[in-house]
């Protein structure tokens, strides 16, 4: 056999090593994009701060049952929203805005980032 044809069936040889290396490099990066994230990051809580309108009826009360995280104690939770919006009172009015620390997981966070 010639060295033309040796090279010939090297080139080749190689190309379809390239060929199925590339293939299982893509296959891999597929397969990561697709798992499921770690339980963590899905479980994991953090504090953002919403701005929300008070309808008729409401009460810091009743805001406080709906947001306060499940390990604070509801009144160091109603005194952390006077102090955020700066309340001598836990007085609040039909259409006033108030902002209120609420718990989200960050997956869900990143959810809401990814339909934006």
């Amino acid at each position: 056999m010639s060295s033309f044809a040796i090279s010939r069936f090297h080139q080749r040889h190689y190309a379809v090593l390239y060929m199925i290396a590339a293939f299982i490099l893509c296959l891999g990066i597929l397969v990561a994009l697709c798992m499921p994230r770690p339980a963590y990051a899905q479980t994991e809580q953090v504090t953002v701060y919403e701005t929300i309108i008070i309808e008729e009826g409401d009460t810091l009360w009743d805001l406080a049952l709906r947001y306060v995280p499940q390990d604070q104690d509801i009144r160091s939770y109603i005194q952390e929203v006077q102090d955020l919006n700066r309340m001598s009172s836990d007085r609040i009015y039909e259409g006033q805005s108030i902002v209120m620390p609420m718990q989200r997981s960050l997956a869900a966070i990143r959810e809401g980032e990814a339909h934006s």
